[in-house]
């Protein structure tokens, strides 16, 4: 019995277990990993890395028309600013400034003079003087009244205009319909009233245009 156990014992195949064996199945572990690693990052490389780039390239894309636009508007401000033209400089050269509001007109003379008028047939009108303060300012005081309408006689005001430097103009045969016949040069401004009260009568304003 003794005989037959021990060759049953030693007919079993021998499981080798030394450390060639551990060794040889670590390299193929080893191999299998790096291969779903270089497996990885050539999907990575082939999906993501096109897409990054895509991103990129439309991002510097974007960036060059951002600087061009910015190059461009900066060229044309340069321009636009060399052709505006500040009032009291119109004055001073043309002997008078007008522009409009798209309802009235408002006239400044060299000689220190105002007038304001609608453009249609009746609205409000103001005659008077005019002197310039620094920046861009004009007190203007004078008598407030209505055409085809009733006004008091008394009505006196002083408003305060700021006036933006002129684009350009507009040369027209006939500003109003009932006053000042061209050809006269409109020019295309910003402007704001800054002050309008009333006062008991118009001082005598000295024109600083000169």
């Amino acid at each position: 019995m003794r005989e037959s156990g021990e060759i049953r014992r030693s007919a079993e195949p021998a499981r080798l277990t030394n450390r060639w064996m551990r060794a040889a199945g670590a390299c193929f572990v080893t191999n299998l990993v790096r291969r779903r690693v270089l497996d990885l990052r050539r999907r990575f490389n082939s999906t993501v890395m096109p897409q990054t780039w895509g991103l990129i390239d439309k991002g510097v894309r974007s960036m060059k028309a951002v600087i061009v636009a910015f190059i461009l508007v900066l060229v044309m401000s340069s321009i636009a600013a060399a052709n505006l033209r500040e009032p009291i400089k119109i004055i001073q050269e043309e002997g008078q400034f007008v522009f409009t509001d798209g309802a009235s007109y408002y006239f400044l003379k060299k000689d220190g003079t105002f007038k304001s008028a609608p453009l249609g047939l009746s609205g409000r009108t103001i005659t008077g003087h005019w002197k310039y303060e620094l920046p861009g300012r004009f007190i203007i005081e004078g008598q407030w009244e209505w055409i085809n309408g009733l006004s008091p006689r008394d009505d006196f005001r002083r408003m305060t205009l700021v006036i933006s430097a002129a684009e350009s103009f507009e040369e027209r045969q006939q500003v109003s319909a009932v006053d000042i016949t061209g050809p006269v040069k409109i020019y295309k401004c910003y402007f704001i009233v800054d002050e309008l009260c009333k006062i008991s009568s118009p001082a005598s304003i000295k024109n600083h245009a000169r």
